[in-house]
């Protein structure tokens, strides 16, 4: 994942990532198992998501002695839950069972820390999934330039945001709209636009690197994450990312995100699932350059003061010397 590469980075360690889903349910576990079992660490760090890979690096450590340190992006059995309903109170259990087992974690937001102290872990320090401001450069334009980077899922909401967009042009405004992702809902998406008759404002990039993304971004003046608020913990690395690229964001009210973006500060927020109340605030954004040029300056100044990969890198560096009493060097 991104934020492995990063932390990987960030700590000058070694990551060990996984070739692909099947492995990641079959032989891989095993692997990282025999793997922790040969060498010579100090920490592990393992992502909490999928929840069984936690277990070889809690068996390896008991046998080699070191330290294990959970990265919790989610809380598993909120996954599953949302998925297999009749599955809920068993995941819920077991996910317990496993994290009262574990010393230290870190975690992407404070509402998941405070769900993960509630199930037994030791000890946790939030590390936002924050921007590289050094790569997510703003490009301060005032052009009408949406964009939305997105799994094409349907918790995602661009169907709403194409609603939205549909009234701006019913309006008469002119605008164009770039989506950077792909997914199940591309096919169907895709002629929601058509049906719209969005064809020339709306245009589907499709899956690009992320490397590629932040040269989108300084095209753009407005950003867009119209999340639905399925899930409790979600705090997505787009919203920091937008923000340090100086786009004036407009995003759905839920408590993740409203902890990062103060309304009419550094963003707009709109109640998930309005599309009504997501067009308004675009039309505002797209006829008020004052208000725009205010947020995207604001934006930025949101990340650099505060939620910076740099930062976090401090924060996560300080934390992981207090947790194995070592000198860790920044990279």
């Amino acid at each position: 994942s991104i934020r492995g590469l990063k932390i990987s980075k960030a700590l000058g360690g070694e990551l060990m990532g996984c070739p692909s889903k099947i492995h990641r349910y079959t032989l891989y576990p095993l692997r990282v198992f025999l793997k922790l079992l040969k060498g010579r660490y100090g920490l592990v760090i393992v992502n909490n998501i999928p929840i069984h890979l936690i277990i070889p690096c809690l068996l390896a450590s008991r046998m080699r002695g070191f330290k294990v340190m959970v990265d919790f992006v989610n809380l598993w059995s909120a996954a599953v839950k949302s998925k297999y309903p009749w599955l809920g109170r068993l995941s819920h259990i077991l996910e317990a069972t496993i994290y009262q087992r574990v010393t230290h974690g870190i975690a992407i937001n404070e509402s998941l820390s405070k769900a993960v102290l509630s199930l037994g872990v030791g000890d946790v320090t939030v590390i936002y999934d924050a921007a590289e401001s050094e790569v997510f450069t703003p490009g301060y334009i005032d052009a009408p330039r949406i964009l939305s980077v997105a799994n094409l899922r349907w918790d995602e909401g661009l169907d709403l945001l194409l609603l939205g967009l549909k009234k701006l042009k019913d309006k008469g405004l002119s605008f164009q709209c770039v989506i950077i992702g792909d997914g199940e809902e591309k096919g169907k998406l895709k002629r929601m636009r058509d049906n719209l008759g969005l064809q020339r404002e709306v245009k589907f990039l499709g899956w690009i690197s992320h490397e590629e993304v932040p040269r989108h971004m300084r095209r753009c003046s407005i950003g867009v994450a119209p999340i639905r608020n399925v899930s409790p913990y979600a705090l997505p690395i787009k919203i920091f990312e937008m923000l340090s690229a100086g786009l004036a964001v407009v995003a759905s009210d839920t408590a993740n995100i409203g902890a990062v973006i103060e309304h009419g500060k550094n963003g707009l927020l709109f109640q998930p699932g309005n599309h009504e109340m997501l067009a308004a605030y675009l039309e505002k954004l797209l006829s008020d350059k004052v208000l725009l040029r205010r947020l995207q300056h604001n934006a930025r100044m949101t990340v650099e003061s505060r939620f910076s990969w740099r930062r976090q890198a401090e924060k996560l560096r300080e934390y992981v010397e207090k947790t194995t009493r070592e000198k860790v060097e920044l990279s």
